[in-house]
């Protein structure tokens, strides 16, 4: 019988679940990086909509993040849960930022009006319209700008990419050490590495399916044919 191939579970896309996941980590860590230049906070001031680009804020952290995340990626280290962690704690991040825009800006807002009192009683007494620099209709969540929902969206693409690439790894391995990129076999707890079939110490099958009988590719778990040569697949 033919060697098995070593080719992991499909995602729907044509690529192998680890290595969509893997892409998504990357768009998501780019849009990380590129949130903070976008804005944060947009208000009305004078007839004009003013914005805040997150970088001005904390957004620095959230950028750091993303670079951090990315260079992971390009050193090729596989380590989904720190994956996580970084999204985790940006969205945390963001989070407190949304809160402080959504609540501060309409109260510095405020403030400011108090301080065009004597600018306005005087623009009233010579019959011109007082500043009011305090929006109407506008609710606190209409503070917060673009760049924070793409930071948020972000924070979850990342988490989806990397329970991606940890589900390809996840059969016949221990979820825990996967995730820390150390995977051990679930059977003998052997170190095992990212590609193989079976472990090397007990013959524990790593991947979702088994190779074909007549043909030895791949048949991922559920087929009823192989793909290959079109023998009966199913168990």
């Amino acid at each position: 019988m033919a060697v098995g191939r070593s080719v992991q579970g499909g995602s729907g896309f044509g690529l192998p679940l680890a290595k969509s996941g893997r892409l998504l980590q990357g768009l998501a860590a780019l849009l990380l990086q590129a949130s903070p230049l976008l804005p944060w906070v947009q208000f009305p001031l004078l007839g004009m909509t003013l914005i805040v680009p997150g970088i001005l804020l904390h957004g620095a952290l959230v950028m750091a993040a993303g670079v951090f995340s990315l260079g992971l990626l390009a050193m090729r280290v596989r380590l989904p849960g720190v994956q996580i962690l970084l999204a985790l704690f940006s969205a945390w991040w963001i989070n407190l930022d949304a809160r402080f825009i959504a609540e501060r800006t309409p109260y510095y807002l405020k403030k400011l009006q108090l301080s065009l009192v004597g600018v306005n009683d005087l623009l009233t007494k010579v019959g011109q319209n007082p500043i009011d620099v305090v929006p109407s209709g506008w609710q606190p969540g209409d503070f917060v700008a673009l760049g924070v929902w793409v930071a948020a969206a972000s924070c979850a693409l990342l988490i989806v990419g990397a329970v991606l690439e940890a589900r390809d790894y996840r059969r016949g391995m221990q979820v825990g050490w996967v995730l820390l990129g150390w995977p051990r076999c679930a059977a003998c707890s052997a170190r095992v590495y990212h590609g193989m079939s079976y472990c090397p110490s007990c013959r524990h099958g790593l991947l979702d399916g088994a190779p074909c009988e007549r043909c030895g590719a791949w048949v991922q778990r559920g087929w009823k044919w192989c793909a290959q040569c079109g023998a009966d697949a199913r168990v």
